[in-house]
């Protein structure tokens, strides 16, 4: 994404594991495991080790494995891998960076994408729902899908209520945004507390 002075910036993660060709990658490694796990209760010097070393259970070995080799597998043939890398935010809309697997053999794709607020149907900013978690997220709903029939992303916002930076990204949300209870009636601390205070402040 190209850089800019007024925005608010949602780096997450680095590239996918297994970049070149994702998809193609897990399929093998599913297969690895699921030959693994017929081959190893049947192998005698396998099972002889086995014991001597830990003093585990075979045929657990044998489940484990083939349990992770069907996981691997069903989600090479299922997904394309979508994953978001990046977003960048601002009054007028929302940068997207992803990259995404869209057939078994082939490597994986980064694409770029500009959403004017205008083209996003819903922007709901909510918290986690472990208890005592208050991860923020903020959800957006395309009017126009990413990838296939892709209209719903999740940004991770922050781990907590970190006032400061929920400031600074509320500045560039659209008016019509639903907020959580916690922004709509004043954080307990911080610059400027209160509804009228903190909410106002941070609005443009």
């Amino acid at each position: 994404m190209t850089p800019a002075t007024d925005c608010f910036d949602l780096p997450f993660d680095g590239p996918a594991p297994f970049d070149g060709h994702p998809r193609l990658w897990r399929l093998l490694m599913g297969l690895a495991c699921l030959l693994a796990a017929l081959l190893l209760p049947v192998t005698d010097r396998a099972w002889a080790w086995w014991n001597v070393a830990t003093l585990g259970n075979m045929a657990v070995a044998a489940g484990v494995l083939g349990l992770t080799g069907f996981l691997l597998g069903f989600r090479a043939l299922s997904s394309d891998l979508f994953r978001l890398h990046a977003a960048r935010i601002d009054t007028h809309g929302v940068g997207l960076h992803w990259s995404h697997a869209p057939t078994l053999l082939g490597p994986a794709v980064s694409q770029q994408r500009f959403v004017p607020w205008a083209e996003v149907r819903s922007v709901v900013w909510r918290e986690g729902l472990a208890e005592h978690e208050f991860r923020q997220l903020l959800d957006l709903e395309l009017a126009q899908p990413l990838e296939g029939e892709r209209t719903r992303v999740s940004l991770p916002v922050s781990e907590g209520r970190q006032v400061e930076r929920c400031q600074r990204l509320l500045r560039h949300l659209p008016a019509n945004a639903t907020l959580p209870a916690w922004i709509r009636n004043g954080p307990a601390t911080g610059p400027a507390p209160g509804p009228a205070g903190w909410y106002r402040s941070a609005r443009p």
